[in-house]
């Protein structure tokens, strides 16, 4: 019983050894190669850029906004298999107030409106969602070419358009919207091999006050009219509520500047 012990125990240690010098290097090496594919963020005749648009902008509390996803895959395009594009933003609220408009808000019943070219049969988009927690709000886009060839274009082409909204001023204001750069990759149709997005633009959007500063006669508009009040009062120091802006008891150039600073025309 103790010779067959020690014939098993000899035999477990060689099978070690063997997966030691033969299966582990194979591993790592697997390993190793998958992580350089994801790490690589262009191929040669071909690349991924994505970016935001607007890229920037100031809203009220309570204005919902679209920030459209586009992307375009360089001057010599790969035929590509998928694709797919992570956003986030930090929140510090129990529950956001920066959030991405429900489902019920939108006429078509989605918080992600995939752009024009994903909506034909082409494409199969079966990632299209925001999820919150942590923090952290994820919007995710994900589509996959049904095409035998797949897809190309030498076209900037707007893959989704996510609409946002603040029910009051964030604490992280402005919100910072950015590309999670590990989870914004293409597949390439010929050989399955995934390559990283390259961000040309972060989104950095600013949530004020619900009243809109510069809009003297209440139209939703700062345009000529209020621009003539406001200099109708130049200089006054009484009876200029409506166009002291940044209440220091005077009709001056700052007064003017965040007019401008919110002119709609």
């Amino acid at each position: 019983m103790e010779q067959s012990n020690s014939k098993l125990k000899k035999a477990i240690k060689i099978l070690s050894a063997i997966f030691l010098l033969v299966f582990l290097p194979m591993l790592v090496y697997a390993s190793l190669q998958m992580i350089r594919s994801r790490q690589k963020a262009s191929v040669e005749g071909g690349e991924f850029n994505v970016e935001l648009s607007p890229a920037s902008g100031t809203y009220r509390i309570d204005q919902s906004f679209p920030v459209a996803v586009k992307f375009d895959l360089g001057a010599n395009p790969i035929y590509i298999a998928a694709l797919a594009v992570r956003l986030i933003y930090n929140y510090s609220e129990d529950t956001p107030i920066f959030t991405v408009i429900d489902s019920d808000e939108l006429a078509n019943g989605t918080q992600v409106e995939l752009g024009p070219e994903f909506k034909k049969e082409d494409w199969n988009c079966p990632v299209n969602k925001v999820t919150f927690g942590g923090g952290k709000a994820l919007v995710d886009i994900s589509c996959a070419n049904t095409t035998i060839t797949g897809y190309k274009t030498t076209e900037k082409v707007t893959l989704a358009t996510v609409t946002f909204k603040a029910t009051d001023t964030p604490a992280n204001n402005p919100v910072e919207l950015t590309f999670d750069a590990a989870e914004s990759i293409i597949t390439r149709k010929s050989d399955g091999q995934d390559f990283l997005a390259i961000p040309s633009s972060k989104g950095s959007y600013k949530i004020e006050s619900s009243e809109l500063l510069g809009d003297i006669n209440g139209d939703s508009l700062v345009d000529d009219y209020d621009l003539s009040v406001l200099l109708g009062k130049w200089g006054a120091t009484t009876d200029i509520i409506s166009v002291d802006f940044n209440k220091d008891g005077l009709v001056d150039d700052a007064d003017l500047s965040i007019l401008l600073s919110h002119w709609t025309g």
